[in-house]
């Protein structure tokens, strides 16, 4: 008669050891395949995140004035930048290489909303075609510093509704005379169309309690022609060239400190430099979340800007998982 075959107790053992190392072992797979999946699927949305934020400043600073980009010095860490306790201030494209310390990217606002104009039931109206009409308008320089020019296609009364909706919105008063209480002016559009200049650029727009030399109030007469005043007249020489800008306002992208080297970029706007306002005075929003770096730099006309993002996923910071872009804004 056969003897029936049995497992021993150390056999028995032995099994369930195995058993345990190669659950263990696949457990460990398991759990490495798990984190490379969580890991990658962060990366790729802080590649997307990254990417949106770039579009969304390249479409804010679309329409800035580009003469009038200047980069601010101010302390990261002890909120000056968000206070607006400046250091110094120059435009952006005399920023030294080696020098990391101008945190905040500042501009002045071109009027878009204006310029496309509204609807009149026909055809879509322009409030201001932007082009100075040198052959049959007025460019002598009056006897009290005023100028009045001839700008084609134009209707400062559309200005005058759409920015006015547009600042009530915001509650911001003086909107019921959006020129005449300086929420909209005008700037000349220079040789290059970049904006016009003097030959000290800081004291060019108003910034940080600086005359704005080449700014003006604007006064609509008629359809066709406004009449210009100057924000200061102690220059000897003012040129009118072809084309113009109304501006609406500054903008400015600020790094706001929220710990462990972080910080949110917000968006300010809605502030007026040539009123003796910065960028505190104005309405706020974030436009980017766990920011570690943002750099930029401008040659050629052509603004760079560098930023890089880490994740917010407490599980995850052990990783340190950070993903830094580049964007180009003509």
């Amino acid at each position: 008669m056969a003897r029936k075959k049995s497992f021993t107790i150390i056999e028995l053992i032995a099994t369930i050891v195995i058993t345990a190392i190669l659950g263990t072992i696949a457990l460990d797979i398991l759990r490495k395949v798990y984190r490379h999946y969580v890991v990658t699927r962060e990366l790729t949305k802080l590649n997307i995140k990254t990417e949106a934020i770039l579009n969304l400043l390249s479409t804010i600073l679309e329409h800035r004035l580009k003469n009038s980009l200047i980069a601010v010095s101010c302390n990261l860490t002890d909120e000056s930048c968000k206070r607006a306790n400046i250091d110094d201030f120059l435009p952006v494209n005399q920023i030294p290489d080696n020098n990391d310390s101008y945190r905040v990217l500042e501009w002045l606002q071109i009027d878009r909303y204006g310029r496309i104009g509204e609807w009149n039931g026909t055809l879509l109206k322009p409030g201001w075609s932007g082009f100075v009409d040198l052959k049959n308008g007025d460019t002598t320089q009056l006897s009290d510093g005023n100028w009045s020019i001839a700008t084609p296609y134009s209707d400062p009364t559309i200005i005058q509704d759409i920015l006015g909706d547009y600042f009530k919105q915001w509650g911001i008063s003086g909107n019921n005379d959006v020129f005449g209480n300086g929420l909209a002016v005008l700037v000349f559009g220079g040789p290059a169309g970049r904006g016009t200049i003097s030959a000290d650029y800081n004291n060019s727009y108003g910034y940080y309690n600086y005359p704005a030399e080449q700014l003006y109030f604007v006064e609509p007469q008629t359809n066709t022609k406004w009449k210009i005043y100057q924000v200061s007249v102690n220059q000897d020489e003012v040129k009118i060239f072809q084309d113009y800008y109304i501006l609406r306002g500054g903008g400015a992208i600020v790094p706001v400190p929220i710990g462990n080297g972080e910080f949110n970029l917000t968006y300010r706007f809605n502030y007026f430099p040539w009123l003796d306002q910065n960028y505190t005075d104005g309405n706020s929003t974030i436009i980017g979340d766990h920011i570690t770096f943002f750099k930029f730099r401008e040659k050629n006309g052509n603004l760079r800007l560098y930023i890089c993002i880490t994740t917010d996923n407490i599980d995850l910071k052990e990783y340190n998982l950070t993903v830094c872009k580049e964007k180009v804004v003509f």
